[in-house]
């Protein structure tokens, strides 16, 4: 039964009752941090360095386009333009487009460390009697509880709405499991649950500043008298010192004082002074545990960045950073059967797909230039058709003629009177 149609089902249904509360096998929910900071997923993305990094892995990957292609050989391949995958990837359900499905993939991943998506099937059958896959749902890693039984792999799903979980569960033929790096083989890691001491540190910080740019950014400072103040007296005191003086738009206003007071300032100690300048070290944290480089999120490296540094910066990223995670989905995509279904007698499926990195790594177009001339030898490799059709010029059949001259000028364009 296609999941739309059993979710619908199961909705009309009695719910057991839910066991969200063992969802995760590696909890962190309600958990607070050493900083004294509790860490969800969504107030680890308020934090500004886990929203980029997040951000941007998921960015790189929408932007590469993700191409099919059939395998000729053990070596050799080429482009499937027809087959149905490319279809259902730029457009998996009538909500989203491609970059959104894979944008969500990569979320889920970097902030959950899995990925689901349920797949719903049209019911018209192919040459081989497969039944094809007419559209992709997500469903939120947060929704999901995964566990094996009787030797398969088992989705119990919750009810984002009730947040109770649907009694019959679902199974690897109904949801795709994109699974991150992991321990036990079932589910991946989730990234903050694991980064959460780096991330509540981060949280603190901003609640430090934002306390400290709240009093004006003035250390605290103490009101002493050589004389007794009565306790009446010195809860009067700081109540009307607070409310006249107390915060950014009570700067700077001039202070009365009673009975002999005098404000005596605190000192900010060198130990607060370096926390408030200890910013760079957070977001170099952030950045390692998500696999980026400190200079994506703005954040010093040490380095001085020059244009190599950058070009080899966007290397390594593709290398160690984008590589791993594209590589699984690429091999969780192509090993569905549904999706790409084996022949009798392979090995491997005769379709698969598969990310186009030398796009993410594109290069200026002297570069590319440059980079063309020395793989050919120099040698007259490209029509000047082609050339024209890569600039998206319109077709003009004459300049591939080696005896055409055309003019310096287009005679069509009038001059500037």
């Amino acid at each position: 039964m296609a999941l739309a149609r059993r979710i619908r089902a199961a909705a009309a249904s009695p719910i057991g009752p839910n066991p969200y509360q063992s969802v995760n096998r590696y909890p962190f929910w309600s958990s607070a941090t050493q900083s004294g900071k509790t860490v969800t997923v969504e107030r680890a993305l308020r934090f500004d360095a886990v929203w980029q990094c997040i951000r941007l892995r998921a960015w790189h990957t929408w932007m590469t386009p993700i191409r099919i292609y059939e395998r000729l050989d053990e070596d050799n391949s080429q482009p499937a333009r027809n087959h149905r995958g490319t279809k259902l990837f730029s457009r998996p359900n009538p909500e989203m487009n491609r970059a959104n499905l894979l944008g969500h993939i990569s979320t889920q991943l970097n902030a959950q460390g899995n990925a689901y998506l349920g797949k719903s099937f049209s019911g018209v059958v192919d040459a081989n009697g497969n039944d094809l896959v007419s559209e992709l749902w997500p469903i939120p890693a947060d929704c999901v509880r995964v566990i094996r039984e009787d030797g398969e792999k088992h989705f119990y799903v919750r009810d984002a709405d009730s947040g109770r979980e649907y009694a019959e569960p679902f199974t690897s033929g109904e949801i795709i499991h994109f699974q991150g790096f992991g321990l036990d083989g079932l589910v991946g890691l989730s990234p903050i649950g694991m980064a959460r001491e780096s991330i509540g540190a981060g949280l603190a910080m901003d609640h430090f500043l934002n306390v400290f740019w709240k009093n004006s950014g003035i250390p605290p400072l103490v009101l002493t008298s050589d004389t007794p103040i009565s306790d009446t007296a010195r809860k009067r005191m700081r109540r009307d010192w607070d409310r006249v003086q107390r915060g950014f738009r009570n700067a700077w206003r001039t202070a009365i004082l009673e009975q002999g007071v005098k404000p005596t300032p605190l000192s900010l100690s060198l130990p607060d002074a370096e926390f408030v300048a200890s910013g760079n070290h957070t977001l170099q944290q952030i950045t390692r545990w998500f696999g980026l480089w400190p200079s994506m999120l703005g954040a010093s490296s040490g380095d001085s960045m020059t244009y190599k540094n950058l070009e080899g910066e966007a290397l390594r990223h593709l290398m160690f950073s984008m590589n791993p995670e594209w590589a699984l989905i690429e091999l969780t995509f192509g090993g569905d059967q549904d999706l790409f279904p084996m022949r009798a007698g392979d090995v491997e499926p005769q379709f698969f797909p598969k990310f186009k990195r030398a796009d993410f790594l594109a290069v200026d177009p002297l570069t590319e230039a440059k980079l063309d001339a020395l793989a050919t030898g120099g040698r007259f490799w490209e029509l000047p058709s082609e050339v024209r059709k890569k600039r998206n010029l319109p077709p003009d059949s004459r300049v591939d003629d080696p005896t055409y001259n055309p003019p310096s000028k287009d005679p069509s364009v009038g001059t500037a009177g």
